[in-house]
């Protein structure tokens, strides 16, 4: 479930924002200070508040027209069935006359689970979601009387239960917070580390109840409970352990600097732990417990340190992918974390505020412009050690594999050199050039510092050249990352949720037959066989990916570097991790040198 577009009409600082549409993943909106940032995301939070748009010719109560809101969710017949199990609901659909035709209709439109369907929402202050022009699903939206249905989820397959006297309810999908459909996080949100006792499993959309469901985790689910613990420990520096126990008919939270302590004086409670401590646990423990939902974060720098926001923005990125984040910043940091195709810019001019979607070379050309030799200084920041990378796919992909291997990055960061055309597609020099202008331009700034570059057509005598002279300097042993993701299994897969059809390993593998083509940069090595090592080497993986994702789906899906590639990679490694044994040593061995406190 997820956003696809929403429009704020005369509320708060919005007269009217116009229909912005959302990426199914990560959103960010940046802007200065009270320019309406959080009134976008108080927007999408329910109830919506009843803040009225001023201006100086309205003013006055009567004079001001109401907010409304209106938002279309993307979501599939599985998650509608799968949520209302959860609320102990059954959904009610619209249809439309004729009556004979009408509920075979809907639930052929149902019968493909995992086929979206577009909810048509409003809202207005107090009230409930309501269907937009009656109906929320416009294609059930007719001029003749509406007919609602019963349909259940029976033995895999929708089935109607007859009509129902009853309004469609589909709404409460992300009305009611017990759907896991919304979360909210307030940039001022406080006491988190106690609930009284109750029964709830799941996390309330204010995460007002963290304690007890963190209870509940630590007893009946303890493999989830380590997982959130560990995630914290690894985003916040000074914790060691987390722990919940019994107090006065409910729960607390318990936070501890050394694990091995024994006793409780030497814990201290949530509640006197920085903004940012609860922060972080409840999005993490949202973000693990939660299916597929929609998280709202506003001002996400303002309880976090620098090194921690990048720390959770790689998380996101690479493990919690599934989850849409619209994120409220004015933060560089997370900024230049994001990597996102697009970015929000809030603006506002007196009364009013607009928004404007800038692509990320916008953004890109405007870091380059701040940057003394193409890397941003802004990623430098919050990190005492650098590992300097091929591009914004490394930066996401290379944290995974570490994160994964159980290496601990504590105080480093990846960051991508702004743009690899700068120099010059791998060549000798430029190589060279980036590796002696960084060090001596950054290596004041850091403890220490690794650059990880693709290695293109370099040969291994002028790759082992290049790195015996340059101590800090390391070349992919493949061409680039993406040869690494020449997974039939996990392509397939991955193709398989972005076109909304399914598609075989077999139909990937039978694709890649095109990798002996003389573009691909390596037709001497190609024997026909994908898995052979010595083509893998050599090939452009980049642009055969991007030519196989539109072969193999008539051009519907286009690969997209930083959102395809994490993607292949976390279906491939969890599954079959002795496959990438190279990239894991190439990471391995990047962190051991980014640790040594000599400059380059």
């Amino acid at each position: 479930m997820w956003i696809s577009k929403f429009r704020v009409e005369n509320f708060s600082s919005f007269q009217d924002s116009d229909w912005i549409e959302l990426d199914k993943s990560l959103n960010v909106f940046i802007g200065q200070n009270n320019s309406g940032k959080s009134a976008i995301l108080k927007a999408l939070n329910f109830p919506l508040a009843g803040n009225a748009h001023k201006n100086p010719t309205a003013f006055r109560g009567t004079e001001l027209k109401s907010p409304h809101v209106s938002i279309d969710i993307n979501v599939t017949p599985r998650e509608i069935f799968h949520r209302f199990s959860i609320l102990g609901e059954t959904p009610i659909f619209p249809g439309k006359g004729p009556e004979t035709q009408l509920a075979k209709d809907i639930v052929n439109r149902l019968s493909n689970l995992d086929d979206e369907l577009t909810l048509e929402l409003s809202r207005t202050p107090i009230n409930p979601t309501k269907p937009r022009g009656g109906v929320s699903i416009a294609h059930f939206r007719g001029s003749n009387q509406q007919v609602n249905y019963v349909i259940q989820l029976i033995n895999g397959s929708p089935s109607n239960q007859g009509r129902s006297t009853n309004a469609e309810n589909l709404f409460k999908i992300i009305d009611d917070e017990k759907s896991d459909g919304f979360f909210y996080f307030d940039a001022q949100r406080l006491n988190l580390g106690s609930a009284p006792w109750m029964a709830d499993t799941r996390l309330k959309s204010n995460a007002s109840n963290l304690a007890t469901v963190l209870a509940h985790l630590q007893g009946a689910r303890r493999p989830i409970f380590d997982l959130i613990e560990s995630h914290v420990i690894a985003i916040i520096g000074g914790i060691d352990r987390i722990t919940v126990v019994p107090r006065d008919g409910g729960h607390e939270i318990l936070i501890w600097p050394d694990r091995t302590s024994q006793y409780e004086d030497l814990s201290f409670s949530l509640n006197e732990s920085g903004t940012g401590v609860g922060q972080i646990l409840a999005i993490i423990t949202a973000m693990v417990t939660a299916e597929q939902s929609v998280f709202l974060i506003d001002e996400i720098n303002t309880f976090l340190h620098p090194a921690a926001v990048k720390r959770l923005m790689s998380l996101i990125k690479s493990e919690y992918n599934h989850h849409q984040y619209i994120i409220s910043t004015h933060s560089s940091d997370v900024i230049t974390s994001a990597t996102s195709d697009k970015i929000y810019l809030v603006r506002r001019e007196g009364f009013h505020s607009s928004v404007r979607a800038i692509s990320m070379q916008d953004a890109a050309h405007a870091r380059e412009v701040s940057a003394a030799l193409g890397f941003s200084m802004m990623d430098v920041f919050g990190h005492d050690r650098m590992i300097w990378v091929e591009g914004p796919t490394e930066e996401i992909c290379l944290p995974y594999i570490a994160r994964r291997l159980g290496i601990d990055l504590d105080g480093i960061g990846f960051a991508p050199v702004i743009s690899t055309s700068d120099f010059g597609q791998g060549s000798q020099r430029s190589a060279t050039d980036v590796y002696e202008q960084a060090g001596k331009r950054l290596s004041p700034l850091l403890l220490g510092m690794a650059f990880g570059l693709d290695r293109e057509r370099l040969s291994d005598e002028e790759v082992a050249k290049l790195e015996k002279g340059r101590r800090k300097l390391r070349f992919l042993p493949r061409r680039c990352l993406e040869c690494y993701l020449i997974q039939p299994e996990a392509i397939a897969l991955t193709l398989s949720e972005l076109d909304q059809q399914e598609h075989s390993s077999a139909a990937v593998e039978a694709a890649l037959q095109i990798g002996g083509m003389q573009k691909y940069g390596a037709p001497n090595e190609w024997n026909g066989d994908y898995r052979d090592r010595d083509w893998l080497k050599r090939v452009d993986g980049a642009r055969l990916l991007k030519d196989l994702f539109n072969n193999i789906t008539d051009s519907r899906v286009e690969y997209r570097k930083t959102r395809d590639g994490i993607s292949i990679l976390t279906k491939s490694f969890g599954t079959t991790p002795d496959l990438f044994d190279e990239l894991s040593e190439f990471v391995e061995r990047l962190v051991e040198i980014a640790r040594r406190d000599t400059a380059p």
